[in-house]
């Protein structure tokens, strides 16, 4: 679902940096664009030799050229556009997951400072094109099916429900807090066969759980396929975030 691309020219390209290291929701959106691009454009990657392995268990190491990643990023990604953009020679493309149906003026005067404003959803499109004067295109974000799919349930004696998400910079978007209330409110305390496993970002111990031994904090980045377990170890994903776009974990946890 994103705009028609017609003839391409190799003087038409774009550079997105993106940290693939990163197993969180930036990795996961760095990674994703990518797989979304490589059936849409022609691509070159810029990247360290460093990162060769994670890209060739991908089958991307065939786009990996020889000109040193952009600074700012370990993995650069440079798409080939053409009908996507006006014919200029300094490009600039800004990805981004709002997703609201009015944007303040500052916003859309940002916005109309790039060349191409990437979005995840049609109506993220939709809402963007009517308040802005750049190109909008829409790259939805897909699952790694390879890693998150479905596997036969197993029977537990504990019924256990999951939730995720970043507190850095004093974050409350993702709205953690609301999912321990709405746990403890359905469950008090003498109900012992139901737990909560919250995943955070490493380093973030500090979330309140008043004291309820029921609830799990684990405060450490994961690997994609720790990630997989985690959701197949979880009977039902609750997200309580506002305030920002459909995230890579509920699509994750659907899928698994």
């Amino acid at each position: 679902a994103v705009d028609k691309i017609g003839q391409r020219s190799s003087a038409d390209q774009l550079l997105l940096s993106g940290r693939f290291h990163k197993f969180n929701g930036y990795g996961d959106f760095a990674r994703q664009l990518t797989r979304e691009l490589i059936d849409l454009v022609p691509i070159a990657i810029q990247t360290t030799p460093e990162f060769h392995d994670q890209l060739k268990a991908k089958d991307w190491l065939q786009y990996v050229c020889d000109t040193e990643p952009h600074p700012g990023g370990e993995v650069s990604i440079q798409p080939t556009f053409s009908e996507m953009l006006p014919p200029k020679g300094d490009r600039a493309a800004m990805y981004t997951m709002f997703e609201c149906d009015r944007l303040l003026p500052a916003w859309r005067a940002r916005m109309n400072e790039f060349d191409l404003v990437i979005v995840p959803s049609n109506e993220n499109a939709m809402h963007f094109r009517r308040q802005t004067t750049t190109k909008i295109v829409s790259v939805p974000l897909g699952i790694e099916f390879e890693h998150y799919h479905w596997k036969p349930f197993k029977e537990r004696d504990v019924f256990t429900f999951g939730t995720a998400g970043h507190l850095g910079h004093g974050s409350t978007r993702k709205g953690l807090f609301r999912v321990i209330e709405w746990f403890q409110d359905a469950f008090p305390k003498f109900v012992k066969d139901v737990r909560l496993s919250v995943k955070l970002n490493r380093g973030h111990d500090n979330l309140d759980t008043f004291g309820d031994s029921r609830i799990e904090l684990v405060p450490s980045d994961m690997s994609t396929e720790q990630l997989a377990d985690w959701h197949h170890s979880i009977d039902v994903y609750a997200d309580g975030s506002t305030f920002e776009g459909w995230g890579m974990f509920p699509c994750n946890s659907i899928a698994s």
